[in-house]
């Protein structure tokens, strides 16, 4: 697979580009399949809190969720074997603060939390991820270009900013350089989908799967079908 291919794909997945180990762990060919095990690297108590925060993204419905997809060993995977130290410091860093959240609201770590409880964690961290958007379009409407737009001379003028992070907020929100990571939530929730529908459960039983295009129907009935098809 083309890097090429791997935006695009993360586009329609996500909206927006994957990046950093996740976009290289795509390009070798990982997936969920390939990841078996690999949750144990975060230990029994985050390996919990991630197996609980991939059921919460995608939870099982009337089709699989990420867990029986083995979302939480492909997350395993990559934040130990394809992150950067500054990619998997800051994806340790956002559980870390899950468990604070948790343990000031209840005397409890995330994974042993109410459901309320990590719900609440979970909510806190996607307010902090808006922020960081928010802040990234202020940058944007002042330069008068796009984030990852360069400049003539080379630079990103709409990119991470070059001043130090307030005191008192996460570093990974006020990045100043291209490899640091974004937000712990954005991070997270790509992870998950990506995770879920390059799994087989996610693309033969989530999505409607054909292996094989047919033949091209201009005026076909999406009803008859009901889900995005998967190739």
């Amino acid at each position: 697979m083309q890097r090429r291919t791997v935006l695009k794909l993360s586009a329609a997945l996500l909206g927006s580009a994957a990046g950093g180990g996740l976009a290289r762990a795509v390009l070798a060919g990982v997936d969920a399949a390939s990841s078996a095990g690999a949750l144990a690297h975060f230990g029994e108590g985050r390996g919990a809190a991630v197996r609980l925060l991939a059921e919460m993204i995608i939870p099982e419905t009337d089709t699989p969720g990420a867990a029986a997809a083995g979302v939480p060993d492909f997350i395993g995977a990559i934040v130990f074997d394809w992150y950067r130290p500054a990619e998997r410091a800051a994806f340790m860093r956002g559980l870390d603060a899950l468990d604070a959240f948790c343990r000031e609201r209840e005397g409890k770590p995330f994974h042993l939390a109410t459901e309320a409880g990590r719900t609440a964690a979970l909510q806190e961290q996607e307010q902090l991820a808006l922020a960081y958007r928010e802040a990234q379009l202020s940058r944007e409407k002042e330069s008068g270009k796009p984030s990852g737009e360069r400049a003539s001379n080379g630079q990103d003028s709409g990119g991470p900013s070059s001043e130090p992070a307030p005191a008192g907020t996460f570093p990974e929100l006020h990045p100043t350089t291209d490899d640091e990571p974004g937000p712990f939530f954005n991070r997270l929730r790509e992870l998950v989908v990506y995770g879920y529908y390059t799994s087989e459960v996610g693309a033969t039983e989530e999505l409607a799967y054909r292996p094989v295009p047919g033949h091209y129907h201009g005026d076909f009935e999406f009803s008859e079908i009901g889900r995005q098809l998967a190739y």
